[in-house]
């Protein structure tokens, strides 16, 4: 019998490389709209997007807000003449249209499959967010997906969590686990709902918060012994 019943999965940079599917999307979208693009454009774009999505987190700005100021203010530093807020619809269409999985996820999650019930818990733009599941091949293992557009409030608030833990109504709360790769998004907000967490640590960066992973692992395969589940079942 597994020690947890139910995985709590955050999505980018867990189940699937954010990385990837970005730069490709990105890319795209400066050439779909006719733009010069360079990785100097890139480099500012993930400065600008990257202080807005901290503020996002911390419940300081709306999704809407950040989504078309990251452009105005890409747009302002390089004097491109684009409207933001088009530009912010073509690039999500892009962002949606590819689902680039990380290593070993799929055979991670058909293992887990076998005893567990599996969610997506993430705070991504929720038509990108559900695109992406479906057009993976993580669909026919995830029963549930948590997206914070969908339920007013973000990671790590803890209405986030305890909503979630509301909708699994029939499982044990104690034996639910939260996987994620943000300490202050998802390993906190596991932890401000009672929640079992382990913190997808692949680069093995250094812990320099408060937040104590209930567990860290280095590679997903890793969760397997954690969770209860024999890898002979992969």
């Amino acid at each position: 019998m597994p020690r947890f019943d139910v995985v709590l999965f955050d999505a980018d940079d867990t189940l699937f490389d954010f990385q990837k599917s970005e730069d490709f999307s990105f890319r795209k979208t400066f050439l779909d709209c006719g733009l010069s693009y360079g990785m100097d454009i890139k480099r500012r774009y993930d400065d600008i997007n990257g202080a807005l999505w901290d503020e996002y987190n911390r419940g300081a700005i709306a999704k809407e807000y950040l989504e078309v100021t990251r452009f105005q203010r890409l747009f302002g530093a390089f004097g491109i003449t684009r409207d933001p807020d088009q530009f912010n619809e073509i690039y999500l269409t892009n962002l949606a249209e590819n689902s680039f999985l990380l290593v070993g996820v799929e055979e991670v999650c058909r293992a887990l499959y076998q005893e567990c019930r599996l969610a997506i818990v993430t705070n991504a733009v929720s038509r990108v967010a559900h695109r992406k599941i479906e057009k993976s091949s993580l669909g026919q293992y995830i029963s549930d997906v948590f997206v914070s557009d969908d339920i007013g409030v973000q990671k790590p608030m803890p209405e986030f969590f305890d909503h979630v833990v509301s909708r699994l109504r029939n499982y044990d709360k104690s034996r639910m686990i939260v996987v994620g790769d943000s300490l202050t998004s998802d390993i906190q907000g596991g932890a401000n709902s009672g929640l079992a967490t382990c913190w997808f640590n692949p680069l093995k960066k250094p812990n320099s918060t408060p937040i104590t992973p209930t567990y860290e692992i280095r590679m997903l395969a890793e969760l397997l012994p954690i969770v209860g589940v024999s890898i002979e079942q992969e």
